[in-house]
Formats: structure tokens, sequence, C-alpha cells
């Protein structure tokens, strides 16, 4: 056994002075540690204020948030929420539990943590038991109980457009205010680059968007044709195109004002997106005429298409403005590649081919009716 001892002054003097020098050297340590820690976090945001700024495409945007916001802070659990106000409902667009990636439906607005921040505007951190720390502000935590949360609210102005949080299932004090303020920065980017990203794809919309029908216009039609012709030729397929013009449409206009014709075309618009396939393409041409494009359709399907569009329209009345109004159309078809290896040559033999429809036939007998 080792005899007792005791320390004399100046040993204790000496013990003293390194405990001293150990405790100054480990603050030292977390200070620097601490400084490490701030300026990764500056450079990171700093790299996610560039990245996400010169993003234009949502779903690339939120990859970028997810990945840059993973090397700041632990990212282990996490997700990435928007908000829609007009449905009432919150669509988790990314969503990681325990480092994979889980496919989360939307959902209404309930009770939960995220609803909380949405309400408040303001982020929430909480330690321990967070199920019960979220009860006693009126919050019903839902799914799995953690030991800590932090969330931040996406907001652009006043306007909440989601949430941003993290969370640990086994570490109590794994986030601590500073990663709350990391999470806001992130959050204020991420808001300005989702309404920029809005911004651009209504942009994008309205350039090839009819203003009157909210269909496709004619830029969008002859994209979508030349995408088609390519793949047709590459992948040795076929297509049909129709143009349907709606007889004596002038008499509309004429005897009931240029508003009623806009209605109608509007109304016809929508009748013929329901009764197309997902996979057609319907364009307002221009006037009162509207092009289909028919992907992987010869011509005798497509002659079968507008037998089932006319047939549907002798069936079919349009209420508009307390009137009853029947339609009656021409349609001309062509067909890549027998008719023309071009749009502009499937236009114009579809044009042609419509044309030649309107000479042949008796338009008496085809007039439109009001009663």
């Amino acid at each position: 056994f080792r005899k007792p001892h005791s320390f004399t002054e100046e040993e204790k003097k000496i013990i003293s002075l390194f405990a001293n020098f150990s405790g100054i050297a480990i603050s030292n340590a977390t200070f620097f540690e601490d400084r490490k820690r701030k300026i990764r976090a500056l450079e990171a945001l700093n790299l996610i204020g560039q990245k996400i700024s010169s993003i234009s495409e949502f779903e690339s945007l939120v990859e970028v948030v997810y990945a840059e916001t993973s090397k700041i802070m632990n990212t282990e659990n996490f997700y990435l929420a928007l908000y829609d106000a007009n449905r009432n409902e919150i669509d988790f667009i990314v969503y990681v539990e325990e480092g994979k990636r889980v496919n989360r439906r939307k959902r209404k607005l309930k009770q939960g943590l995220t609803e909380y921040l949405i309400k408040t505007k303001k982020p929430l951190l909480l330690h321990g038991d967070v199920t019960a720390n979220a009860e006693k502000l009126g919050i019903k935590a839902l799914g799995r109980a953690s030991k800590c949360w932090l969330g931040v609210p996406i907001l652009y102005g006043k306007k909440v457009l989601g949430v941003i949080a993290v969370q640990d299932y086994k570490k109590t004090n794994i986030y601590d205010a500073e990663d709350m303020n990391v999470l806001v920065t992130i959050a204020n980017q991420t808001a300005v680059a989702i309404e920029n990203s809005r911004l651009y794809s209504e942009t994008l919309r309205m350039a090839v968007t009819d203003p009157m029908t909210g269909l496709y216009n004619i830029r969008h039609l002859y994209n979508i044709l030349k995408l088609e012709i390519e793949r047709a030729k590459r992948y040795n397929l076929r297509f049909s195109i129709i143009i349907i013009d709606i007889d004596n449409f002038k008499t509309y206009n004429d005897r009931y004002g240029h508003q009623l014709g806009d209605e109608i075309l509007k109304e016809y618009g929508k009748f013929l997106q329901k009764n197309s396939r997902n996979v057609d393409t319907v364009t307002r041409y221009g006037g009162d005429e509207f092009v289909i494009v028919l992907p992987e359709t010869e011509k005798q399907g497509a002659l079968f298409v507008i037998k089932r569009l006319i047939s549907k329209l002798k069936r079919h009345i349009f209420v508009i403005d307390k009137k009853r109004i029947k339609l009656m159309v021409t349609i001309g078809v062509s067909s890549f590649p027998i008719d023309g290896e071009t749009s502009e040559e499937l236009i114009r033999i579809a044009d042609r081919d419509l044309l030649r429809k309107k000479k042949e036939w008796d338009n008496q007998s085809k007039t439109s009716h009001f009663y």
C-alpha cells in the first residue's frame, strides 16, 4: 500500500498552476473549436446563398438546401415542408429519417410542431421530452418522439412558405441557439429562392399558354411538334395532328358580342382537354382554331379520334350566360411521316384537309344551333 502523502505548499502551488494552465488550454480549445464552427457555418451559408440564387428549378433548389445544411449541422433527421394556404395542407418535399430518404405524402394541417411554426411564424427549439414540452405549448407532436427538435418557418415577408426542421431521437442537446440562428438564415435564403423559382416557373408557363383559354399556345405547339418529330425519327414512330375549326363562329360574335364568343372558346377548350388523352397536347392555334398533337397515333387512329370527338360534341350542350349552345366543327388531319416530315408541312396538310372538308360539306346542314 502507498504511504499517505501530504502536499507541501510548493507542490500545491505547482498543482494549482498546472490546473490554471489546463483550464486556460481547455477554454482556448473550446473557444477555437467554437470559432472554427462559426467560420464553417458562415462559409456554408455563403455557399448556400450563391448556389440557390443561381437555381431556377425548384426540385434542384430543395436538394441543394438539404445537401448544404448537412455540411453545417446534423441532418440525420431532416425535413423541408411547403405550406399551401389555399388547400390548407403541408407537402413534405424532402424527408430524411435516420439518414434515409422517406417518401412522405401531403397532409392536411393538424396541431403538430410544423403547424405551430406556420401559425406563430417563429422558430422553435425543444430539448428533453419534446412531446411533453410541446404539449405545454398546446402542440400535439406527431410521429416518433424525439429528444431534441429544432424548426424554423420559411418566411417571405409575412407569408409562410413552409418549414425546415431537424431532430434527434437520442441526444438531448444536439442543437442549440446557434444552430437555430444558422437555420433561420438558411430558411430566409430558401424563401427568396423559392419565390424566384415560382416566378420563373410562372413566367415560363405564361410564355407557352394562351391567356384566354388557358391552353398551350402556338409557340408551345411548334416546340411539341419539333420534339415529336425528333422522337418519331429516332424510334421509327408515327404521330398525327388534327386541326379543329368551329363552324360559323362569326355568327356568335355578331349576334351576342365578343364576350360570349370568348366564353365559347374557353368552354370548348375545356371540352377538348376533357376528351383528350393525357399524352395528347391540346393547343389554341389562333382565332377559333385548335390543334391537338396525337403521339404514337397513325392516320387511322387519328380518324377514330375525330369521329369520337364529333360524336361527343353532338351530344354536348354548352350553357353560357343562360344560353344553351350546340357547336359543330370541321376537323382536318395529317400524319407523320406520310403527309410531311416538318412542322410546317404537317400544319399545312392538316389545314388543307380542313378547308377541303368545308368546301365539300353543305354548311347549311352544319350550322350551329341556339335554343
